[in-house]
């Protein structure tokens, strides 16, 4: 089984219907704009704040409703999941 991508136990692979078709990453550098009476907004960096990954794909067959379930049961376990993708490279 060659497998495209992992989130936890979850496998997304051509072989078990579960590819994904696309997978977008977005983060910000943490600055803000701080508002000062009389002058200029100045920058300010608070930190980082959390990425957020969004995976879309299309899955037709009868185990598509039971593997978006699977899905949500993680989610729904709000623990930290390791997402790694084909050659054993982790997202950080």
């Amino acid at each position: 089984m060659r497998q495209m991508m992992s989130l936890g136990g979850f496998v997304f692979s051509l072989s078990e219907g579960t590819p994904y078709e696309g997978l977008q990453r977005t983060s910000d550098g943490g600055w803000v704009a701080v508002a000062c009476y009389g002058q200029k907004p100045m920058s300010q960096n608070t930190g980082q704040q959390l990425e957020n990954i969004t995976v879309t794909g299309s899955w037709f067959q009868g185990h598509g409703i039971a593997n978006l379930n699977d899905l949500r049961a993680l989610q729904n376990h709000r623990a930290l999941l390791g997402l790694a993708y084909s050659y054993g490279s982790h997202f950080n």
